[in-house]
């Protein structure tokens, strides 16, 4: 049958006919009703990794002849997340002690820079999560995170969240001490008010003091939309103090606790170099971003099919 209509599909391809002809030519073309084929498909994971594009074109068979419609070809952006070591709170601070020395007891920040949402994509942006599995032996947390806008966010409204402005409010973040987890996560209603025009990017500072001797390894886990992104692993090295061989045992005076964190929405406010608060408690296809594909068919049979191109 494609053969005959001198088609012939190159990969994977999807095929629609009508169950009944005669019923169809009755209920469509002789009522010159079209239709609209709707057909879901979800971006590879490793595509995001990765980065490139992926083509798509359809055919239509009518009365036995074929025609075929245009190419559509989507571009899917690498995902790169990244973590740094800093002494400070200034997201214009770039300085990055990992690799280097970290003194017994000293407060330090890990630097969670999530990966960048470029704008003019297709689907609403719904999940933006900083997963952070840290060493409890040698780092405790103080209770204390920052998250704040890496780029300039337009809102569905207009609104327009400066790059530096402190997003904690629009987050809520899991702590299990025991287990050594952090998880910061954007709520979901906040994400889908982005606009698909605008970029999104965040970045999120977790405050850790260091409590024992030794090097200590750091990787996170940056969730966009239900794929997984690691970052690169960062090492920070404490030495024994010359003058005391024995170093302390590790600061247990605080019982391992698991806490919630719930902001309410408040208004994003400019990041400032300070202490943290404390806490109480359309051309673009996208990660595992939905793609869907129309195809207007006036009778008869309905072929598509996909060819994928990576850089």
């Amino acid at each position: 049958m494609l053969q005959k209509a001198n088609i012939t599909p190159k990969g994977a391809f999807q095929l629609f006919t009508a169950d009944n002809p005669q019923a169809f030519y009755e209920a469509y073309v002789v009522k010159g009703i079209n239709l609209t084929i709707v057909s879901p498909m979800t971006v590879k994971a490793e595509m995001g990794k990765t980065g490139g594009s992926y083509a798509n074109k359809a055919y239509q068979i009518d009365f036995g002849n074929g025609y075929e419609s245009n190419i559509v070809v989507n571009n899917v952006p690498k995902v790169d997340p990244k973590k740094d070591v800093t002494l400070t709170l200034d997201p214009a601070d770039t300085s990055n002690i990992d690799g280097q020395t970290v003194a017994l007891n000293q407060v330090f920040n890990y630097r969670l820079i999530g990966g960048i949402i470029p704008g003019n994509r297709s689907d609403e942006l719904f999940e933006y999560n900083f997963y952070d599995d840290y060493d409890q032996t040698g780092d405790q947390y103080t209770g204390q995170y920052k998250v704040y806008a890496k780029s300039d966010i337009t809102l569905n409204n207009g609104t327009v969240i400066a790059a530096g402005t402190d997003m904690t409010g629009y987050t809520t973040a899991d702590v299990n001490e025991a287990e050594g987890l952090i998880v910061i996560r954007f709520q979901e209603g906040f994400l889908r008010s982005v606009s698909l025009d605008s970029s999104f990017q965040a970045e999120s500072y977790i405050q850790m003091k260091r409590i024992a001797v030794g090097t200590f390894e750091n990787t996170y886990i940056n969730t966009i939309n239900g794929v997984t992104y690691s970052s690169n692993t960062v090492k920070t090295t404490t030495p024994e103090d010359p003058a005391d061989p024995t170093p302390p045992a590790p600061n247990r005076d605080r019982m391992p606790l698991t806490v919630t964190y719930h902001f309410e929405n408040a208004a994003p406010q400019p990041a400032k170099a300070s202490l943290l608060p404390q806490t109480g408690s359309k051309d673009s296809a996208y990660l595992p971003l939905l793609g869907v594909s129309a195809i207007l068919a006036g009778l008869g049979l309905l072929g598509s099919q996909r060819r994928r191109k990576e850089d």
